[in-house]
C-alpha cells in the first residue's frame, strides 16, 4: 500500500485530547490548530483509504466543502484522516429558529456545495437528517456565520467514483430531497416510506403551494438539483407552514 501524505501519531496522543463524537464508522477527536482526527473503527476497509488516495491524486477543485487533509498513521498503519474542525450546530436543531431569508440562503448553499461535489464525481450518501436512528446525527453543520458545511465527505459518508456514476447521483438526490423536506417541515421523513406515506407528503406539499409535479418528485425523494432549486423558490414565497 502506498504511503499517503499525512501524519504519524501514537495511541497515547488520543488519550490526551477530547473526544468530539462517535458514529457508526469512526470516532472524532479534537486536535491542535483547528483540526480534528477521524479514527476509523475498521480502517482496513478499502473505501476509507480509497477516498483519501483519490483526494491526494486528483487534487479536486472543491471550494464549498472541506475534504480530508491527509491520512493518519499509527505505527505506520493507516488508521484515519485529518480534518478541518467545524465549529457549529447540527442544522436540524437550529434551522427552524432562523429567518426565512437565512433559511433560503442556507438551502441554496447546500445545493451548490452538493453539486460541486458531484461535478467532481464525489457522491455524498448521508445528506438527510435522521436523528431518530441510533448513533446518527446530521451530516450538515451550521457555523456561527450561518454557513452550512457538509461533513463526513470521506470514505464513510461519500463515494469517490472518479467518473459519472448514475447510482451515486440517485443516492445523492434522495438525500437532498429528504433533507429539504426534513428542514421545511421540522421533522425527519421516513427512509423507506410506504405508498400512503408518499401520498401524505405529496398532499402536504400541494396544500402549501408546491405544484403537483414538484410535489411528486420531492415526496418520492427523486428531485434533481434544478427541481430542488425550484422547490426552494416556492418555499421562499410561502408565508406560513
Amino acid at each position: 500500500m502506498e504511503k499517503l501524505n499525512g501524519i504519524n501519531i501514537d495511541y497515547k496522543d488520543l488519550k490526551n485530547i477530547r473526544k468530539l463524537g462517535e458514529g457508526r464508522d469512526a470516532i472524532i477527536y479534537s486536535a491542535p490548530n483547528g483540526l480534528a482526527f477521524k479514527m476509523y473503527k475498521n480502517p482496513e476497509e478499502d473505501r476509507f483509504i480509497d477516498a483519501i488516495q483519490k483526494i491526494q491524486r486528483n487534487k479536486y477543485d472543491v471550494k464549498l466543502s472541506d475534504l480530508p487533509l491527509g491520512a493518519i498513521y499509527i505505527n505506520d498503519e493507516f488508521k484515519g484522516v485529518l480534518l478541518k474542525r467545524i465549529h457549529g450546530f447540527q442544522i436540524h436543531k437550529v434551522f427552524g429558529l432562523l429567518s426565512r431569508k437565512s433559511q433560503i440562503a442556507i438551502l441554496k448553499r447546500i445545493v451548490a456545495a452538493t453539486k460541486e461535489l458531484t461535478d467532481n464525481y464525489i457522491y455524498p450518501a448521508d445528506l438527510a437528517n435522521t436523528p431518530f436512528l441510533p448513533g446518527k446525527s446530521s451530516n450538515i453543520l451550521l457555523d456561527y456565520k450561518k454557513i452550512p458545511h457538509l461533513i463526513d465527505i470521506d470514505g464513510s459518508g461519500a463515494f469517490y467514483a472518479g467518473r459519472e456514476y448514475a447510482e451515486g447521483q440517485e443516492v445523492t438526490n434522495m438525500g437532498l430531497s429528504m433533507l429539504f423536506l426534513d428542514l421545511i417541515f421540522g421533522e425527519p421523513v421516513l427512509n423507506e416510506p410506504e405508498l400512503r406515506d408518499v401520498d401524505h407528503l405529496c398532499y402536504r406539499l400541494n396544500k402549501l403551494g408546491f405544484n403537483k409535479y414538484l410535489s411528486q418528485k420531492l415526496s418520492h425523494y427523486e428531485a434533481n438539483y434544478s427541481q430542488i432549486e425550484d422547490a426552494i423558490d416556492t418555499y421562499e414565497k410561502i408565508k406560513v407552514l
